[in-house]
């Protein structure tokens, strides 16, 4: 199997349709070839923010999505102001990450 040395960056989107669909996204990531699994600050704190102030069903693939985080290795935000997307892309240009998304507005940029 082929392994990749650069880590893959996920995004909000594709943290909860792992949790709202059957899609194990660790074992998906892995067996492509990639090891290493990061996101960032943001996306915790939008996952709080949605597992309190969502919807029923918001909240409650917001909390699995908070469970499943915990596997991942997070990185502080990075010092820009912006939406998610926006730091997503900062960090993953800057540091030569892959970016996994399920958002068809974030792969466009």
């Amino acid at each position: 199997m082929v392994s990749y040395n650069k880590p893959v960056l996920l995004d909000t989107n594709i943290i909860i349709y792992a949790v709202s669909e059957p899609f194990d996204l660790i074992s998906q990531i892995k067996e492509i070839g990639f090891n290493d699994i990061v996101i960032i600050e943001s996306i915790i704190k939008e996952l709080k923010r949605l597992s309190t102030k969502g919807n029923n069903k918001e909240r409650k693939f917001a909390k699995l999505a908070l469970d499943l985080c915990k596997k991942f290795r997070i990185e502080k935000d990075p010092p820009i102001t912006g939406s998610i997307d926006d730091k997503i892309i900062y960090v993953a240009k800057n540091k030569g990450y892959i970016i996994a998304t399920s958002d068809v507005l974030l792969r466009g940029r």
